[in-house]
């Protein structure tokens, strides 16, 4: 009785409370599907897997399905950050077979660095003990065959009834397109940065409303500042020149902008 109050108690704290299944009977599945299925929970969850009713099995069944079909990294971890379960992308990204290859192992046992695994483990860790899920996390991930990826990752606290904390759940999306694209961005636009910090000529650059969006070293020199970052919003109203230069850069601004040229 204890050990299927346990189960019952597992179950509603990680699957919701409801507990009428009916509708999931057309789920028809073998004896070798629900055993396997009750090998990859073994362990894990409290003891007497094997007395599931088939409606909790199909439960469990179809959230295994759905967490496979979505494009997201989905893993679980215990309380010692030790890994639970996985969905197949996940697994696909260490490189092993199978979600049971997974189970009981830790992120040392994964192809990431060593420095990355300490990373995961340090945000995991702060997960559990706060409660608090970390969010919008980039990062990287060494993979299997040595390739690097980033990842856009979210972790939040696994609870159980009673409200405690019993592990925690992550999620991350693969944007290495996305990233890789933005530090090209980025090492271009520090070559042209580059450049002008090192031609001779003060050089600025405005939106249509006089407002500067940056500048070289020289030109933030002219203007008394302590690098071109400080110019970023500010108009000429902001910075040393006389009232009557102010109002002859607006005007030639204008000019500019009006008629294009």
């Amino acid at each position: 009785m204890e050990n299927n109050e346990k189960r019952d108690d597992w179950l509603i704290s990680t699957f919701g409370n409801e507990r009428g299944y009916d509708k999931m009977d057309s789920m028809n599945h073998t004896q070798e599907e629900l055993q396997t299925l009750l090998s990859q929970l073994n362990g894990y969850g409290p003891p007497d897997f094997s007395e599931l009713s088939i409606h909790e099995i199909n439960k469990l069944q179809l959230y295994r399905i759905i967490s496979n079909q979505i494009p997201q990294r989905v893993f679980w971890k215990d309380l010692e950050l030790r890994y639970v379960w996985a969905n197949r992308r996940f697994v696909n990204d260490c490189g092993v077979e199978s979600p049971e290859d997974l189970v009981g192992k830790t992120d040392f046992d994964m192809p990431w660095t060593r420095e990355q695994s300490e990373f995961y483990r340090a945000d995991d860790q702060h997960v559990i003990d706060t409660g608090q899920p970390k969010i919008n996390i980039i990062e990287p991930q060494t993979r299997q065959d040595g390739s690097q990826a980033w990842l856009h990752t979210n972790k939040v606290p696994l609870l159980n009834a009673e409200g405690q904390v019993i592990g925690m759940i992550g999620t991350y999306e693969d944007i290495t397109e996305r990233a890789e694209a933005e530090i090209v961005l980025r090492r271009y636009q520090q070559m042209l940065e580059s450049i002008f910090n090192h031609i001779p000529a003060a050089v600025f650059w405005k939106d249509r409303e006089s407002r500067y969006l940056g500048c070289n070293v020289n030109f933030a020199k002219d203007a008394g500042l302590s690098s071109p970052a400080d110019i970023v919003g500010k108009s000429d109203d902001d910075l040393p020149w006389t009232t009557e230069q102010t109002k002859m850069f607006q005007a030639d601004d204008r000019t500019v902008v009006e008629s294009d040229q």
